[in-house]
């Protein structure tokens, strides 16, 4: 079968209008897909269209740092697969110079992309859903199309305005004329707690099985040894509390050099500096 006739096949089906979703696979693409139906619903409701949204998991923003750069490589997805919109989700920490950088989005090109780590590491598919919403009505509003009534969407909550406020810029230069930041150093802890999400540390747990059960025998003959518990009198909370905290960072050191986790600093300049912090310390947490 060729292209042109699977890109029809394809077409058949779809609603009036078109949202594409590249998402960077696993996390953000499991959130892409649950926010599917709600976007498609949403947009109804937003223009009195029907909408179809197609999900595709694909890394399009693997080792790019210019979200320039992205937008450019979602506009020409949507390009070839006739999208109306298109958006890219991705598991990347975005940086701008002292603080984090949530969303871009060209109205001109109909594009976006959102940094799913910045959102938090709390209800992610929520914030992500919130933000969606917010680029799609920036990006609908450069068209023309008619509210119905109906429709609504928020950007943050109250606890979100005092913990991290969410701020709307317009960059300088040309490419992107959308713009969403985090607070300076609230929206680096947000970023961090993000990340670790986004690393699922709980998929950790399956892969040291092995692990896991020789630790429940060794504990298992802890609690019977009379010997054990001897010394444990002995020594007192003043020595068991840094004994336990020395025993826990051996074991994380162990995992981030048996599996070479540990991201070097490159002097190429403070933003590769600030990123390479960032995924040192979302994976000493993360273990």
């Amino acid at each position: 079968m060729s292209t042109g006739e699977e890109q029809t096949e394809a077409q058949e089906g779809r609603g009036d209008r078109v949202l594409g979703l590249v998402c960077d696979p696993d996390m953000p693409t499991q959130v892409g897909t649950s926010l599917a139906r709600t976007l498609s619903d949403w947009l109804g409701q937003r223009t009195g269209a029907e909408w179809t949204v197609e999900v595709v998991s694909d890394p399009v923003a693997a080792a790019q740092t210019d979200t320039n750069a992205i937008l450019s490589t979602v506009a020409q997805y949507r390009g070839e697969r006739s999208w109306d919109l298109a958006m890219c989700l991705t598991d990347l920490p975005l940086l701008l110079p002292g603080r984090a950088l949530l969303a871009d989005g060209s109205t001109e090109r109909g594009v976006t992309v959102v940094s799913l780590p910045a959102l938090g590491g709390v209800q992610p598919t929520r914030r992500m859903r919130q933000m969606v919403t917010q680029l799609l009505d920036e990006l609908l509003d450069t068209e023309d199309s008619p509210r119905v009534p109906g429709y609504e969407h928020r950007l943050s909550s109250w606890l979100t305005d005092r913990l991290g406020p969410i701020r709307r810029t317009r960059p300088p230069g040309d490419g992107v004329d959308v713009r969403y930041t985090a607070a300076q150093w609230r929206g680096w802890l947000r970023l961090l707690s993000g990340m670790v999400r986004t690393n699922q540390p709980w998929r950790l747990i399956f892969g040291l099985s092995s692990a896991l059960a020789a630790a429940l025998a060794t504990s298992a003959f802890g609690l019977s040894s009379t010997t054990i518990w001897m010394i444990g009198d002995r020594l007192g909370p003043a020595r068991q509390v840094p004994a336990a905290f020395l025993s826990v960072a051996l074991l994380v050191g162990w995992l981030v050099a048996a599996h070479g986790l540990w991201e070097r600093r490159h002097p190429s300049g403070s933003s590769s500096r600030a990123l390479a912090l960032l995924y040192n310390c979302s994976t000493v947490l993360t273990s």
